[in-house]
């Protein structure tokens, strides 16, 4: 999807590219479809001593360096002090709590099925569609992203690209 539009909006573009292009957040990837556990978290996080509790735990270097290392950075050695440092800050932003909790509930999320994220995509695609996925993306978003790729394979007038780190490969438009 291209960021900030919404369907049926018509843009003069010749690509498309999604980088790690998924369509719920986090928890709802992992654990399932539990709506009403990530409204009941999203309220205790909003809560102040609690919620600010358990973002500060969320939040703590040591935690930061480990989620990094586990969800966003292939290689460690990328995963320096002054980039924890910059992240942490981040986190310490006011209201920070709120976004990171919406994000990773999926409360962000602009469809629920992966049905209404496919019809962002109808035909005619009349442009190249780029998918690039990451070589070490977890299981069930890697699923998500190549179940993505041959529905684009079969609703684009032209090549769709997947892109993994290391290696490219077109696939066949039938």
């Amino acid at each position: 999807m291209v960021a900030g539009t919404q369907r049926g909006t018509v843009l003069p573009v010749s690509w498309i590219v999604l980088v790690a292009p998924t369509w719920r957040g986090p928890l709802p990837t992992a654990m399932g479809n539990r709506r009403k556990l990530y409204s009941v978290l999203r309220s205790l996080i909003r809560l102040p001593l609690i919620g600010q509790f358990l973002y500060w735990l969320n939040t703590t270097p040591m935690f930061l360096r480990w989620m990094y290392g586990r969800h966003v950075f292939a290689n460690s050695s990328h995963i320096t002090p002054e980039l924890m440092t910059q992240k942490w800050r981040t986190t310490q932003q006011r209201g920070a709590r709120f976004g990171a909790a919406a994000f990773v509930t999926g409360a962000l999320d602009p469809v629920h099925r992966r049905k209404h994220f496919f019809d962002y995509f109808q035909p005619p695609m009349a442009v190249p569609v780029l998918v690039v996925i990451g070589e070490q993306t977890p299981p069930k978003s890697l699923e998500e992203m190549e179940m993505l790729v041959h529905f684009l394979a079969s609703v684009c007038r032209s090549i769709v690209w997947q892109v993994r780190w290391g290696y490219m490969k077109s696939i066949p438009i039938s």
